[in-house]
């Protein structure tokens, strides 16, 4: 867990895991995070080969990454369940970020947060399910680009 922290000038907040049947749980709950252009991505969650995480993302302020501003990306056969909740990410090169690719499984919960864009991609025969997602655009404030299918699931689906 990182709570209650700053990063300023170029620092950013990675977790990443990576070894094959880890469980991890990560959350990053009410930092500021401003990468000065100085940094690809404020914070970045990555999951790869056969991890299963939970990620929390809440009430973050999110500003000055090159390439995003809030990232979760899943690889391999990955399954990763995550709240991102409260959250305002803005002034970045690009956005929230959510991708998954190869066989990953991705499930989660978005919603009170504020973005410039907010891409979420699916490839490969990867999974990506998001609570409610017809209605992502009334429960959060931002753009939404999409690519390939993603599925709109029930709330509770994802389990917060």
């Amino acid at each position: 867990t990182v709570s209650s922290c700053t990063f300023l000038g170029g620092s950013h907040i990675t977790i990443a895991a990576s070894t094959q049947g880890t469980i991890f749980d990560a959350t990053v709950e009410n930092c500021t995070v401003d990468g000065g252009l100085l940094t690809p991505r404020g914070i970045g969650i990555s999951a790869q080969s056969s991890t299963t995480s939970t990620v929390r993302l809440t009430n973050n302020n999110v500003t000055g990454g090159t390439v995003f501003g809030l990232g979760i990306t899943t690889f391999g056969t990955s399954v990763v369940r995550a709240l991102v909740e409260g959250n305002r990410v803005q002034g970045n090169s690009a956005l929230l970020n959510q991708g998954s690719v190869d066989a990953s499984q991705f499930c989660g919960v978005f919603r009170n947060n504020i973005f410039d864009l907010a891409s979420i991609k699916q490839f490969n025969t990867s999974i990506v399910q998001i609570e409610d997602f017809a209605n992502f655009g009334t429960v959060n404030a931002g753009i939404l680009s999409t690519q390939g299918t993603i599925t709109d699931v029930p709330a509770g689906t994802c389990g917060f």
